[in-house]
């Protein structure tokens, strides 16, 4: 079945995720930015509306539970991305 709207996206990760958002919405057809999440509520916020207010969180386990997401951004320290991404899978 073919994919009839853009990939509902998750950013984790606020720092270095920040410069991902501005790809993704000039991928606007092919991606959403459904949620940024980092342990810093506040970073997450301001990021979050500079994506058009997509939904704001501090945890990463409901993140890569939810079955809104069809993508994960995995912008952390090198060294966690291979833990989250197991995780993800």
């Amino acid at each position: 079945m073919a994919r009839t709207g853009p990939f509902k996206t998750a950013i984790v990760g606020a720092g270095i995720g920040a410069s991902h958002v501005a790809a993704f919405l000039d991928l606007h057809n092919q991606f959403r930015i459904h949620t940024i999440c980092d342990l810093d509520e506040e970073k997450a916020a301001s990021v979050a509306a500079k994506a058009g207010g997509c939904a704001v969180s501090t945890n990463i386990d409901q993140v890569i539970a939810s079955h809104d997401i069809d993508i994960i951004d995995i912008c952390l320290p090198p060294t966690l991305h291979c833990p989250v991404a197991l995780k993800a899978l």
